[in-house]
């Protein structure tokens, strides 16, 4: 069951809410202001906040702000009237997932909840794999770093380290390293590009660090892989 924040001063609009969400089998938490938000986001999971953009201590920015530094983000759809429209289009700019114009159409509104709970809160096995492959497709892009493969799943980076460790048993150094190897494995194999060149293609900044990881992965040096796999392409 999706646990959902509803943040809106309005407390007709809050039952309204309530009632067509909880319909749908889905747990409802109701604020009134940004300081109730941030302590129910504080003491609970969310899998999605839906945020007023106006509130009467600050704005539904303030709220989604200070989510960014959780370790798990819930999705955010932002409901603004006419004239804060502009701002609800730059926080969707910023990572928001949708925003919905005042007065709220329930069949759209109930969309775009299921189209953003779709998208939020997968299994962590999912995660690690989604983290896996994130990594693979960027590893040769040398001065990657974790942040940068946590970005489009939302999560924090230590949380990343976590699942990397937990289910593959390996830091985020060492698992980047490896996919570096593989890649520059098959450049080795499929080209005659000079080993430097390759290093590069790899991620590394050198061919000397180049040299010293592919001999701590695989026990020999590229050189001599590059020996090897000529003989079993002639085979």
């Amino acid at each position: 069951m999706a646990n959902i924040l509803v943040v809106d001063d309005d407390v007709k609009i809050q039952e309204m809410l309530k009632q067509w969400l909880t319909i749908h089998s889905w747990q409802v938490t109701l604020a009134s202001d940004v300081q109730q938000a941030l302590s129910q986001l504080s003491d609970h999971h969310f899998d999605l906040a839906i945020l007023d953009l106006r509130l009467p201590d600050g704005s539904g920015i303030d709220v989604f702000s200070a989510m960014q530094d959780f370790e798990r983000k819930p999705e955010v759809i932002f409901l603004t009237g006419y004239p804060t429209i502009e701002s609800a289009v730059s926080a969707v700019k910023m990572g928001a997932k949708d925003y919905l114009q005042k007065p709220i159409h329930i069949p759209t509104l109930l969309k775009k909840v299921k189209d953003a709970l779709s998208i939020h809160n997968p299994s962590p096995h999912i995660l690690v794999e989604k983290l896996d492959e994130l990594l693979q497709s960027q590893a040769s892009q040398a001065g990657l770093q974790i942040k940068d493969i946590c970005q489009p799943l939302g999560i924090s980076p230590s949380y990343a380290r976590q699942l990397l460790k937990k289910f593959l048993g390996v830091p985020f150094r060492h698992r980047l390293l490896y996919h570096r190897i593989e890649i520059a494995k098959k450049l080795i194999s499929t080209t005659d590009d000079p080993l430097y060149a390759i290093a590069e293609l790899s991620g590394f900044r050198n061919a000397r660090r180049f040299s010293e990881s592919f001999h701590c992965l695989t026990k020999i040096q590229p050189k001599e892989y590059r020996k090897i796999s000529a003989v079993q392409r002639k085979k």
